[in-house]
């Protein structure tokens, strides 16, 4: 083989790409409408039916759209099993919730802390008495799990204080009836 040839050969190659790379520059604006418009491609044994697949996607996301499956229901004794951790943060928000809604409900800031609980004047004090050490004790509690990791804490410890937190809670909106 000669240098002609040789260059010949190596033009061969590198000419039909460059004269396809050029013609898709060319004609971009072309291309786009007409990936929009094709239906199918076939090549050899291989068939892609683009509208169709595209409109079964479409109706799919529709229909999972128009009913979304509801929320599986989790209570605070099965997150106890998956992280106690958040079980006992959970059981500890709601005892907060409620604590906030009486301290609001009687003209109070919602965001007393314990020390601040502690300084209420004499007539909240005494509705209060009944859970301010248990209310105390699961804020101890709650701050010690919050620095835990999941396998620090058991789910039977979580259960346990979902349970005191939960008759903390009752407590407070007895309170708050009154």
């Amino acid at each position: 083989m000669g240098t002609l040839e040789f260059i010949a050969t190596v033009l061969g190659y590198i000419v039909w790409p460059g004269v396809v790379v050029v013609l898709a520059i060319l004609f971009r604006s072309q291309f786009e409408g007409l990936f929009e418009r094709l239906i199918r491609l076939k090549h050899k044994d291989t068939e892609i039916e683009f509208k169709e697949r595209l409109k079964k996607v479409e109706a799919t996301v529709i229909e999972s759209r128009a009913s979304p499956p509801p929320p599986p229901e989790i209570t605070l004794d099965d997150l106890a099993d998956v992280s106690p951790r958040a079980a006992i943060l959970e059981a500890w928000i709601s005892v907060e919730e409620v604590l906030a809604d009486y301290l609001r409900s009687v003209g109070l800031d919602p965001k007393l802390s314990y020390q601040g609980l502690r300084r209420l004047p004499q007539e909240f004090q005494e509705d209060l008495s009944p859970i301010l050490t248990p209310y105390q004790e699961l804020r101890v509690i709650r701050n010690k799990a919050v620095h835990a990791s999941d396998t620090d804490l058991s789910p039977e410890v979580a259960r346990r204080f979902i349970q005191s937190a939960q008759k903390v809670r009752g407590v407070l909106l007895d309170i708050a009836v009154q």
